[in-house]
């Protein structure tokens, strides 16, 4: 990671008509890009698999847990494909 000050992003980003463009950020950063960040590049990230489909999920947060549940309406049971 690499961390510097932005100078000209307030000159950036006031109304568009006062706005000035902060060439010589961008020259750092353009010059930053082509040089790589410091360090191996991270692994990818592996393959996870989707969750699994339940009726019901259970949340604990602290002492509270919360429970939510499908919903099986019986009405909706009923519906035809014009509903």
């Amino acid at each position: 990671m690499t961390v510097a000050d932005g100078p000209g992003y307030g000159t950036l980003m006031v109304d568009p008509q006062f706005s000035k463009t902060p060439w010589d950020t961008f020259a750092y950063t353009a010059e930053w890009i082509a040089h790589g960040a410091a360090g191996a590049p991270p692994a990818p990230a592996a393959a996870l698999a989707p969750p699994r489909r339940t009726a019901e999920v259970e949340l604990t947060i602290g002492e509270a847990a919360i429970r939510e549940t499908r919903s099986r309406s019986t009405s909706a049971a009923k519906c035809s494909a014009a509903c």
